[in-house]
């Protein structure tokens, strides 16, 4: 049986490449997203496979690897080069990641870094304007791989999908920022598969996708109270991150469309009604993930291998 915490909320996705009703010759304009552009292709990277923006909207994190080895990097949200925030050791292999609420730290999912002498990785947190990664303090050891962080009674806490230390079972776990003995899972075990990102509302109600789920090539699903529904089938890419608008009258997740090209999906979550849009990241097949900033709606979005010339790639959609 899984372990479920407190949630509240409803949405529902499908996997089709048009909406409800019946698509239109500009799908981007007709749900919240009406600018998408890459905002980086230059600089010592390669490989971005998430990305996530500062609370006011002026700056992408995301992670990728360079000369210096894996790590975070940042760039202006108005485009730029990409500059190095933390590479190299202890890094082992970055998915994830998020931006506190304050602005000041980022924290980046590792299941490779190998710093504390046992496998798993950890939770990894980094002034946003460089320094030695820390771990945070109970993460370790299981295997995070997509995670956000939320404020929760004054307090920042993150949330991440990843294994349990001691069974292998997958699960989303929840911890405060600065740390605790031990992780509180929010759901373990069945039907999580192979669980990737992670979305919540600040309501408490938690949105994972899971690319292994059965009977398909991935799935959404939808955490609330006591229980958890399998709320839509997803083609999961790369990394198949999700969020939501500010307002939370959307959910955004990131998928391949029908021709196996990238695309992000809405679904507005008062009428279940689902659209897609694929506009300029519909020439890429390797999608990364997907995050919003804390304050406004400005989206940050990664492609491993980017376009034509297989540059990777980070974007920022507006609304």
């Amino acid at each position: 049986m899984p372990v479920v915490a407190a949630a509240v909320g409803v949405a529902a996705l499908l996997v089709a490449g048009c909406g409800d009703d019946g698509g239109s010759e500009d799908p981007v304009a007709r749900g919240p997203i009406t600018q998408v552009e890459a905002v980086t292709r230059g600089g010592d990277f390669r490989s971005a496979i998430d990305a996530t923006v500062a609370p006011d909207g002026g700056t992408v994190y995301f992670t990728a690897t360079s000369s210096k080895g894996p790590g975070v990097f940042r760039v202006p949200a108005d485009g730029g080069v990409a500059e190095v925030v933390a590479a190299g050791s202890p890094f082992g292999r970055p998915v994830g990641v998020a931006v506190t609420t304050d602005g000041d730290r980022l924290l980046v999912a590792d299941a490779d870094a190998q710093a504390w002498g046992r496998a798993g990785g950890a939770v990894l947190s980094v002034p946003v304007t460089g320094g030695e990664p820390t771990p945070v303090r109970g993460t370790e050891g299981l295997s995070p791989r997509g995670l956000e962080a939320v404020n929760e009674e004054d307090e920042d806490v993150v949330y991440f999908t990843g294994r349990d230390g001691g069974d292998g079972a997958p699960a989303v776990f929840k911890v405060p920022v600065d740390g605790a003995d031990a992780p509180a899972p929010v759901i373990k075990g069945s039907p999580l598969t192979d669980p990737d990102a992670v979305a919540v509302t600040r309501s408490g109600v938690v949105y994972v996708t899971d690319r292994g789920a059965p009977g398909g090539e991935g799935a959404l699903y939808r955490v609330t109270g006591g229980s958890v529904q399998r709320v839509a089938d997803i083609r999961a890419p790369v990394f198949a991150g999700v969020t939501l608008t500010f307002d939370e009258a959307t959910v955004l997740v990131s998928t391949l469309g029908p021709q196996g090209t990238d695309q992000v999906l809405l679904v507005d979550a008062a009428t279940l009604r689902t659209d897609s849009f694929s506009r300029v990241i519909g020439e890429n097949r390797e999608g990364g993930g997907l995050h919003r900033a804390h304050r406004v709606d400005v989206f940050a979005w990664a492609d491993l291998a980017a376009g034509a010339d297989r540059r990777s790639a980070v974007y920022v959609l507006r609304a």
